[in-house]
């Protein structure tokens, strides 16, 4: 007598996620016996893949391109980082990667990924997977402190499409009380804070969280649009040598440089001080998009929206009082506490919140165990 068949479809959803992650079919065999104890065949799985029109993406590569990179598995990356059509087709245009909306839609069809599901059945059905999986990680704790839009971008990278909004209500039923405190932390406590625009101040700062395991972090966030400009990862990014290195090569990269820098004081910032008042001052470096010029050719650029040049740039006599450098030189640097840094500041608490902590921990269980000691070179 033969077997009765087996009826795959309330498992379709997490079938689609293992396909997606590259799971061969004897994977999802695997996982379905282990996880439901359902019993099939790779041949089974294979022929429902194409009842289901969920395939393997196909290599579709560029003529021109060094490294044949498939341009699906390129649009998939960009999906799963939770990017719209239109920045997805301005990158894929920055890479050379000729496309358009209907391609898009052609290579999600392709790639099984739904960024919409009206179909109750279908939506139960990715209800109870979503539940399942953040509440396997929120037991972890990968997930804690997550916002909607990282909590999506997590999901996303494990195969899971689903709309920001409704996995984050799917949480709330999983998790209220870890809602409520990360809501508590959220409170406001400084003052409206006020920028003349972009690259007006640039704030820096390092992060020695994770000093005592041999990783230290340097960053620098525009105070107008909190983009960070640079952030640097190694095990000496605090020196003064290195800071400078990492401004000049920003500084090199992008071509222009900001009206003002706000740092800590403190030795690490003393070359860099001077290096940004002697470009301020004596290169003719490009405007940036705050200080450029004004738009009529007539019009002679205000003193204080010139580009630097040697020209409108006198040389300091050797007898020049200490109060006229001291102010020349807070016209393009500001010292100040750490914690009045609050761009910069702020961003190493989101940054902590949603990720560093779980470095954090993890060497702390290692120092606790006695596996890892920073005296050790090796280590």
């Amino acid at each position: 007598m033969p077997r009765p068949p087996v009826n795959l479809d309330p498992y379709q959803e997490e079938i689609t996620r293992l396909v997606h992650t590259n799971s061969t079919n004897e994977d999802i065999c695997a996982f379905l016996l282990n996880t439901y104890g359902i019993r099939i065949s790779p041949v089974t799985i294979h022929r429902r893949r194409n009842a289901w029109g969920l395939h393997t993406p196909r290599a579709y590569y560029q003529k021109d391109s060094p490294n044949e990179i498939n341009r699906n598995q390129i649009v998939y990356n960009l999906l799963q980082l939770s990017l719209d059509t239109k920045e997805i087709l301005r990158l894929l245009q920055k890479m050379g990667i000729p496309s358009s909306e209907r391609s898009l839609c052609r290579i999600r069809q392709k790639l099984g990924v739904k960024l919409r599901v009206d179909n109750a059945a279908e939506r139960a059905s990715q209800e109870r997977l979503i539940e399942r999986i953040l509440t396997a990680e929120d037991q972890i704790g990968d997930i804690e402190g997550y916002g909607r839009r990282y909590q999506q971008i997590h999901l996303r990278s494990q195969g899971v499409f689903i709309a920001r909004d409704r996995a984050y209500e799917i949480y709330r039923t999983i998790n209220p009380d870890g809602i409520d405190d990360r809501r508590s932390g959220f409170q406001r406590r400084r003052g409206a804070y006020i920028c003349d625009g972009p690259n007006a101040i640039w704030h820096l700062d390092g992060y020695m969280k994770l000093e005592p395991f041999g990783i230290e972090i340097y960053a620098a966030i525009d105070g107008h649009s909190r983009y960070v400009i640079w952030i640097y990862i190694g095990i000496s990014a605090r020196t003064a040598v290195s800071v400078l290195r990492q401004y000049l090569d920003c500084v090199k990269s992008n071509g222009y440089i900001p009206r003002k820098l706000r740092v800590d004081l403190g030795s690490e910032t003393v070359l860099i001080g001077d290096a940004h008042v002697a470009l301020r001052e004596s290169l003719n470096a490009p405007p940036s998009p705050l200080n450029a010029p004004p738009s009529p050719s007539n019009a002679p650029p205000s003193p204080s929206n010139a580009p630097p040049s040697p020209s409108n740039t006198p040389p300091l006599p050797s007898d020049t009082p200490l109060s006229s450098l001291v102010s020349r030189f807070r016209n393009y640097f500001i010292y100040g506490r750490s914690i009045d840094n609050q761009r910069i500041e702020s961003w190493w608490g989101q940054l902590a919140q949603l990720s560093i902590f779980v470095y954090h921990e993890y060497f702390n269980i290692l120092l606790g165990d006695g596996i890892y000691s920073k005296q050790c070179i090796p280590e």
